[in-house]
């Protein structure tokens, strides 16, 4: 058994990069109260909503689909945002060097990341992973773990430190959420 717990929870991907992090691993079934969604497990634990991350993987909507799967990595892009937050997809798409972006398919979702729909995480991906720089200001804030019902708590900065790319403004708070 892993002492860190999260070889046995964590997508392998995941668990490889953030076991020297001090990440902490956060089973939903573990925390004695139904989860059904980020403000069900924000309540669970006892923190901000908007310490809870979502990943959204994009897509470059210059190309069909089956041209994208063609073309991983440049096609796809990572967003990952706090969970009642917009992505703004033209700040993205910038960065990324597109005319415009979409939301990736599910079935690119699974074929690109090799992740479930529910439980993306914004490590081990073959494509670039954008951060909010606004959520640096958290303690700490919770990522998915590559499994669906699973996520990681870890400082912002260390995570920040794991993707290749500098935060930058590419998500807006919702005014409408929840």
């Amino acid at each position: 058994m892993d002492p860190s717990g999260l070889g046995d929870g964590a997508h392998p991907r995941v668990a490889a990069i953030v076991s020297a992090a001090g990440a902490k691993l956060h089973r939903h079934a573990e925390l004695g109260r139904s989860i059904r969604s980020p403000w069900d497990f924000a309540e669970a634990v006892g923190v901000s909503p908007e310490r809870i991350l979502k990943t959204v993987l994009l897509a470059d909507r210059g190309l069909s689909q089956s041209r994208r799967s063609e073309a991983v990595p440049q096609a796809y892009a990572a967003a990952v945002v706090p969970f009642a937050w917009r992505i703004d997809m033209p700040a993205v798409a910038r960065r990324r060097g597109w005319r415009g972006c979409e939301v990736a398919t599910p079935e690119e979702l699974e074929a690109v990341t090799g992740y479930p729909r529910w439980g993306v995480s914004p490590l081990g991906l073959p494509c670039p992973a954008y951060l909010d720089e606004q959520i640096l200001a958290h303690e700490t804030v919770f990522i998915g773990a590559g499994r669906a019902g699973i996520e990681l708590e870890l400082p912002p900065q260390r995570l920040a430190d794991m993707l290749p790319n500098a935060p930058g403004r590419i998500g807006t708070p919702r005014t409408d959420a929840r």
